[in-house]
């Protein structure tokens, strides 16, 4: 009874027909009486189960059967559709409108576009203007007589120049002293005076020469610690165009080129080390002619030794150069 009540009518007519079939065709089955219920349902389950597998030889497996079935694609509802039919087409009057609208709004962007390229090409020129004003100035500053930088002297303070100004000092503590009114007259006179000083007064203005040169070098070596090395090249770029500039001017002094004095200096060459060498044991009448010849006449040999000094030195002055860099 739950077997048929999970069937339904339907499913028991089919049942009842397919079981008069088999019964009708097999001459065994029509002189079998089932001599109970429970064996007619056993041999109806046993019919049923061939049945299936007869009709369904592929069965579909246990994972397939729990998948739910795939949901029907919505269909449009009736009301959308007939939205759709009975929507109005644009007239013209409002295609014209949308037409003028996006006409304006192009002109609009066109204008800001415009606006912001004469902007950027007024900055740009404003910006060149000054870059030429800049240049322009700087080509006038290194035409003038106007220096970049002041750099101080390292020159040597001799002993007599040491007693000159120490003279010079005692005249100006005197209020009656007429130094500023007669000033070539009393240099001439402290210098006439210097050949009458005692030797162990001159000691002493060599002691004062030597405190004043310390002095010097110490000031001139912080100057130069300090001083931004492209002022160094633009004064040095002022000097040479004026000395280009007043080339054929017989009574102008040339200006020097300015360098640090404590940076390390490049070595002589190797006829430079010769004459040295000679110079410490000179010849009768020594000259650089007469020390070109010598050199001429020197075997290869002979000039090894001053090759070699020569690179050493230029060895050493490579490794200084390097540190002196890396200080500054």
């Amino acid at each position: 009874m739950l077997f048929l009540k999970l069937r339904g009518s339907s499913t028991l007519s089919k049942i009842s027909s397919s079981c008069l079939k088999s019964y009708a065709v097999s001459p065994s089955l029509k002189l079998f009486i089932p001599s109970s219920r429970a064996s007619f349902l056993n041999d109806l389950s046993r019919h049923l189960t061939k049945s299936a597998i007869i009709s369904s030889p592929a069965a579909p497996s246990s994972h397939s059967s729990t998948l739910k079935p795939k949901s029907a694609a919505k269909k449009p509802s009736r009301k959308s559709i007939n939205a759709i039919l009975t929507a109005k087409k644009p007239s013209k009057s409002s295609l014209a409108a949308k037409k003028r609208a996006a006409a304006k709004l192009e002109k609009k962007r066109k204008e800001l576009i415009a606006a912001r390229v004469l902007k950027r090409s007024i900055s740009l020129k404003r910006a060149r203007d000054k870059r030429q004003a800049l240049k322009d100035k700087l080509t006038a500053r290194l035409n003038s007589t106007k220096r970049f930088v002041n750099p101080p002297s390292t020159n040597l303070v001799s002993t007599f120049n040491a007693y000159v100004g120490e003279k010079i000092i005692e005249f100006n503590k005197h209020p009656e002293s007429t130094f500023r009114t007669s000033r070539s007259s009393t240099l001439a006179k402290i210098c006439n005076s210097w050949a009458n000083v005692d030797p162990q007064d001159k000691k002493m203005y060599e002691e004062i020469a030597a405190q004043k040169n310390l002095k010097k070098m110490e000031i001139a070596k912080a100057w130069w610690e300090k001083v931004d090395p492209k002022l160094i090249t633009l004064e040095n770029q002022r000097r040479y165009n004026l000395n280009k500039k007043n080339k054929d001017n017989s009574s102008y002094k040339r200006l020097r080129k300015i360098a640090n004095p404590f940076a390390p200096k490049l070595p002589t060459g190797t006829f430079g080390f010769f004459v040295k060498e000679l110079s410490l044991n000179p010849p009768e009448n020594f000259s650089i002619k007469k020390c070109a010849e010598v050199w001429k006449n020197m075997s290869d040999a002979e000039k090894k030794i001053f090759y070699d000094r020569k690179d050493k030195a230029r060895q050493e002055y490579k490794s200084q150069k390097l540190l002196f860099s890396q200080s500054s």
